[in-house]
């Protein structure tokens, strides 16, 4: 079992995101989630998985590889045991900062191989330093990592990332704020728990605009707008993801454009407007194949079949209803 290191909250602010982080699971709430329709769900493109907060330069910890399975090589397992040898003359020397920063360079190296357990436990280590020094930024650091972590290995451990991603939301910048409840967002959502996972993704947009990053503002517009797809609202859901479209087309961002189109198409497709679906499907077919999204426009393609398929099934009954009448 994964241990955290817990601080007491002693604001009024951090005691309700503990309270709000921590809340009983909504088992009522999962079991509906499963009950739907799994295949629409999984085809809702998400702009992104759990956030990490960007690692102090001065750190000079090892590059993180997001995305990309980094197997322990000699290499790293000799930057391991440099990083080793580097806690002990730190500890012993007293400068202790240089030892969080080692135990956490570690954790990189772990987090790059998914090794989670193994990069938590170095990111405690550097947590209960950080602590120890009264480092509010290297606290932060720490609970969004191991929460992330957390995250990814599961729903046994999300109780846990919760607790951390509650933490790190009381000890946050804005640009922390905005990772935090990004997160808790993303939890709650797989948890069914869609209140709460939309109160936390509106916190996200707020903070977004606040640091005027419209990026950031298409992640939460788009995290928005799957939450209400999940709660069937369609009409939230749609104006969301129109948010999402127009915001990446500003940016240039040409995969999220993709991503937003398919996201409308299935919108569209749940509230049979078949023809705006195609539309839609179409659109991102021809977007993600400009950038290589092979997989993107696998699915859009599955998609855009069901979608013709039902409109000429409803042309067929057209006609057949209008032979009956003659």
């Amino acid at each position: 079992m994964v241990q955290t290191v817990a601080q007491t909250p002693e604001t009024e602010e951090e005691i309700e995101a503990e309270t709000e982080a921590e809340r009983e699971i909504d088992i009522e709430a999962e079991h509906r989630m499963e009950e739907t329709n799994a295949d629409s769900k999984n085809a809702m493109q998400s702009p992104c998985g759990p956030l990490r907060i960007d690692t102090p330069r001065t750190m000079n910890c090892p590059k993180r590889m997001e995305g990309i399975k980094a197997p322990l090589t000699k290499v790293h397992q000799e930057q391991i045991s440099d990083f080793g040898v580097l806690t002990e003359a730190c500890r012993r020397a007293g400068k202790f900062q240089g030892e969080g920063t080692a135990h956490f360079g570690m954790g990189v190296i772990f987090d790059n191989a998914e090794m989670y357990e193994k990069a938590i436990e170095c990111y405690q280590k550097h947590l209960a330093i950080s602590i120890e020094l009264g480092d509010q930024e290297g606290e932060a650091l720490a609970y969004n990592h191991i929460g992330v972590d957390c995250h990814l290995l599961g729903h046994e451990y999300h109780s846990q990332a919760l607790h951390c991603y509650a933490h790190h939301l009381s000890k946050a910048d804005v640009a922390g704020r905005f990772a935090a409840h990004t997160n808790i967002g993303i939890l709650y959502n797989s948890q069914g728990n869609y209140k709460p996972a939309a109160l936390n993704h509106q916190h996200a947009l707020k903070a977004a605009t606040q640091l005027g990053d419209e990026r950031k503002q298409a992640i939460a517009a788009s995290n928005l707008g799957i939450t209400g797809y999940l709660q069937k609202d369609y009409v939230t859901a749609t104006a969301c993801m129109e948010r999402y479209l127009r915001i990446s087309t500003q940016i240039h961002d040409t995969i999220e454009q993709a991503k937003a189109f398919q996201n409308l198409g299935i919108i569209c497709s749940e509230e049979e407007k078949h023809e705006d679906a195609r539309a839609y499907f179409q659109h991102a077919i021809k977007i993600a194949q400009s950038v290589g999204k092979s997989e993107l426009v696998s699915n859009c393609l599955v998609s855009l079949g069901v979608i013709e398929g039902k409109i000429k099934y409803e042309s067929y009954m057209a006609e057949v209803q209008g032979t009956m009448r003659i």
